[in-house]
């Protein structure tokens, strides 16, 4: 979970200074593959990438981690709202909505 929260900050950020993947993972030297994967939540992060993705963009390590905080409370202010959601639900609308979220997931 917290490399799915990471990577999708740094992305974030990365695309409001309108970087390009290439030349994000040139300056950080490491590869594009690694920088995607990191990207995707898929590959750990070391705080010494952290802290050099920070310098590269100026950001300073506590906002860093402030950002990523902040995601993290929406997350579980959504996952909240669903689970109460869910809660109120009768069992065959329960019923309904899980097999919904199974066809999603047989898509990917």
């Amino acid at each position: 979970m917290i490399n799915k929260s990471t990577g999708e900050l740094i992305r974030k950020i990365r695309k409001e200074h309108k970087v390009s993947m290439m030349d994000l993972a040139s300056a950080l030297q490491t590869t594009q593959p690694r920088l995607s994967r990191i990207e995707a939540g898929e590959q750990d992060i070391s705080i010494r990438f952290i802290e050099q993705y920070c310098n590269y963009f100026n950001v300073p390590l506590h906002e860093f981690f402030k950002q990523l905080n902040d995601m993290s409370d929406e997350q579980n202010l959504i996952d909240q709202q669903l689970m109460q959601s869910i809660h109120s639900l009768t069992e065959k609308q329960k019923k309904n909505l899980f097999a919904f979220l199974s066809s999603l997931r047989e898509e990917d």
